[in-house]
């Protein structure tokens, strides 16, 4: 797997950072659904989509259904190696705990995508982590 270059200025590397990089290689890229952009960081891995965080496409207004819809065509063209859908209970994430409301299998053409393309390696504090089927 792809483990950027440990550095004295390199933040810790959770166990959620850690289980995505099991997943990735150079040149990869991560989406996250909810709000845990801090895994860009952990990891090294650059977004996947145009948000860090998918507040946009979470939050009930006249423009969500168009942020929607640029974040599962965006996951088509980019097809970020590794999906993690941070909606859950957590000591970590700020907002968007409720998988009810927000989970990615609430969103009809997303839930069908990363049920098509992806497979879930793991969930560790809240977050659920998918890995690209076609990467093996």
């Amino acid at each position: 797997p792809f483990l950027p270059e440990v550095s004295p200025c390199r933040p810790i590397r959770g166990e959620i950072a850690q289980e995505i990089l099991r997943h990735a290689q150079d040149g990869d890229s991560l989406s996250v659904w909810g709000w845990r952009a801090e895994l860009h960081v952990e990891t090294g891995l650059p977004q996947g989509a145009s948000n860090s965080n998918a507040a946009s496409q979470l939050t009930r207004s006249r423009h969500q259904d168009y942020f929607l819809r640029r974040y599962v065509q965006e996951l088509r063209r980019n097809r970020p190696a590794v999906f993690v859908d941070a909606v859950g209970p957590s000591r970590r994430a700020t907002d968007f705990h409720d998988r009810e409301r927000f989970a990615h299998e609430c969103f009809p053409e997303l839930r069908d995508y990363i049920a098509e393309h992806y497979a879930k390696t793991a969930e560790l504090d809240g977050a659920r982590v998918y890995r690209r089927r076609d990467r093996g």
